[in-house]
């Protein structure tokens, strides 16, 4: 019975790590997209819950487009591949 409890605990103590290991890159995945998306201040700010202020431009530009089949492209590749197609596109 002592080996029993002692394999289920450490079964439980494995699965735990893979759980935190899992969720620190998942963790580390949504701040590198983040960061792709917005300034790394600005960033770094919403992260650690602080308002952001806006800011005013004398001038700027927005651009609208739409790719074809995109919606299908991100169900399929992560959201770093996304990024990167996103970059070839238009960076």
């Amino acid at each position: 019975m002592v080996q029993s409890l002692h394999f289920n605990l450490t079964q439980r103590e494995i699965r735990h790590k893979i759980i935190v290991e899992r969720t620190q890159t998942d963790i580390r995945e949504a701040e590198t997209l983040v960061h792709e998306m917005l300034p790394i201040k600005i960033a770094n700010s919403l992260r650690d819950g602080h308002e952001v202020q806006p800011e005013v431009f004398e001038s700027v530009s927005i651009y609208f487009s739409d790719i074809y089949g995109f919606n299908d492209y991100t169900v399929e590749y992560s959201p770093l591949e996304v990024v990167d197609l996103l970059n070839m596109v238009y960076g």
